[in-house]
């Protein structure tokens, strides 16, 4: 919200009212959340008012040497040429000007600009130490681990959703350190702490914190390779991803009727429903078609490609392996709406 306001308005000084406004909300947003799941508040505290105090000091910089904080200079946005398209938040070039390496170019779209970063990641790291609280707090009140879960999953994809649209994928990059950290030092903690029984399902003894890493691992990796070989619809696959893969094990648990088993790591059962695959196939097809719309296709070629990423999502997070879906949904809901609108 607080970026939003920032790039609507050209008073510096009302750039300064709004950043202070929010550290001063954010430190009382994050004192009531964080004592619901972390023991050391003070030294967490303490970290918070550092960043801030670290972001509130860029924002004069900006004021006395004329920076750009939004984007990075060496890097221009510009227009992938396709039918039924008129945005410009399709693809990003140095220069505005492909290499011509895949890996060149995810290299510099993956860098980020250093006042950008320094003064977007305070409200990043309240952004995940909320989701994890939220989460933790959640599951204190005896809601079942298959929500807690997924709440937390689905918060983090539609943030990253919002930064790869925006910003790009240096801030996907910036956002996947912090909440890479803030999931392996809760693994690695293990109980008491709300938010690891947050995480922990109960149908994974004894290897839930191998099934805590692991999304995380195929999580990002799922966001390396849409990226790196379908960048400019990374966005659909973080929103399928986000959205239809966090609606099936609920409607799953509280609905499911018809259960099938998935093939799993580490011996561990796992089973998804017919009820839960439909939850996600209607959710794909409305977030997928969400994000064709806002990428500037018409209508007419979002409702197709949407369709067609829907089913193609569904049959995949039907026979994924249990812990590694969040890598195959993201590529091939990312691959799919790439195929239809480029080539076919």
């Amino acid at each position: 919200m607080l970026y939003l306001l920032i790039r609507v308005s050209t008073d510096k000084e009302m750039h300064k009212r709004i950043f202070l406004i929010s550290v001063f909300a954010s430190f009382l947003t994050s004192r009531v959340f964080m004592q619901t799941t972390f023991r050391h508040t003070r030294w967490l505290h303490c970290i918070i008012l550092v960043s801030l105090l670290i972001a509130s000091s860029s924002l004069w910089i900006n004021d006395i040497h004329g920076m750009n904080l939004i984007d990075n200079p060496d890097f221009h946005y510009t227009s992938l040429s396709m039918p039924g398209c008129s945005s410009s938040n399709l693809i990003s070039m140095k220069n505005g000007i492909a290499t011509g390496n895949l890996l060149t170019d995810f290299i510099h779209r993956a860098t980020p600009a250093p006042l950008l970063t320094i003064t977007i990641t305070p409200f990043l790291i309240l952004y995940t130490w909320f989701s994890a609280a939220f989460s933790g707090y959640v599951k204190r009140r005896g809601v079942h681990t298959g929500y807690t879960r997924k709440i937390f999953h689905f918060l983090i994809f539609a943030m990253a959703s919002f930064l790869q649209y925006y910003y790009g994928l240096s801030m996907v990059v910036v956002f996947g350190i912090i909440v890479s950290i803030a999931v392996l030092y809760t693994a690695w903690r293990g109980k008491p702490n709300p938010f690891y029984t947050a995480m922990a399902r109960e149908t994974d003894f004894p290897h839930e914190k191998r099934f805590i890493v692991i999304p995380l691992i195929t999580t990002g990796v799922g966001g390396i390779l849409t990226n790196l070989f379908f960048p400019s619809f990374s966005y659909i696959g973080f929103l399928v991803g986000g959205a239809g893969d966090a609606i099936g094990e609920p409607v799953g648990k509280r609905w499911g009727k018809h259960e099938y088993r998935v093939p799993s790591l580490f011996g561990v059962g796992a089973t998804r429903s017919l009820e839960g695959s439909i939850a996600v196939l209607l959710v794909s097809f409305g977030f997928a078609l969400f994000g064709l719309i806002t990428l500037g296709f018409s209508v007419g070629i979002s409702l197709y490609t949407a369709s067609v990423v829907a089913v193609v999502t569904t049959l995949t997070e039907a026979v994924s392996h249990h812990g590694l879906d969040n890598l195959t949904i993201q590529v091939v809901a990312a691959g799919t709406a790439w195929v239809l609108v480029t080539v076919v």
